[in-house]
């Protein structure tokens, strides 16, 4: 099954999004890639804060400095001991690498050429941890953790008259009733405002 936010419950993405659990979207990777997407829906039907930025940009950046850490030492394994599995994953990312044992030369200069691309990627880091420390500096953004979901239901829950249960709940869900307090709020604010 494809989870969405029109499927997943609530509670899902909580865990996701404050324990980085994403077991029950898939095993390793799979989950990530999972999550990956949903956020992006999350993201486009909620029309996203400073904090889901501030979010993305942290897990963009943690998932980037991981990459460029495996891949460093990866790559200093192959320096060393030019193993087809190692070649065969860097093959899988895009790099061209050959190992001939004639060619020693150009195997160790196509590594260079793939240890170069770190050199984007880190500047590429630098970039999105600098953009992390603009966005955590401005006044007013919240820290969103599992108190933030419990303070926003507990006020969903109040607004909707019953109450808005994480595991029942769908993330589309959460969204619609998030908005419509918003517009209702805005409409209230509006009307006090005539007077």
């Amino acid at each position: 099954m494809i989870n969405t936010i029109y499927n997943t419950p609530l509670s899902v993405f909580i865990a996701c999004y404050c324990d980085a659990d994403y077991s029950s979207l898939g095993a390793g990777e799979k989950g990530k890639e999972a999550w990956g997407t949903l956020f992006q829906e999350y993201l486009q039907e909620s029309g996203g804060t400073l904090e889901d930025e501030a979010y993305l940009l942290e897990v963009e950046s943690t998932n980037l400095w991981l990459n460029i850490f495996c891949y460093r030492e990866l790559l200093e394994i192959l320096k060393q001991y030019a193993h087809s599995d190692g070649i065969e994953f860097f093959r899988k990312e895009g790099f061209k690498l050959d190992y001939d044992p004639e060619n020693q030369d150009e195997y160790l200069n196509q590594l260079k050429k793939i240890e170069g691309r770190f050199k984007a990627w880190e500047l590429d880091h630098m970039d999105k941890m600098v953009q992390l420390q603009q966005i955590k500096s401005r006044p007013n953004t919240t820290k969103v953790d599992r108190g933030y979901f419990d303070r926003s239901l507990a006020a969903l829950s109040k607004y909707s008259g019953y109450h808005v249960d994480e595991t029942a709940t769908t993330i589309s869900r959460y969204i619609a009733i998030n908005k419509t307090l918003q517009e209702e709020a805005r409409r209230a604010e509006q009307h006090v405002g005539r007077r």
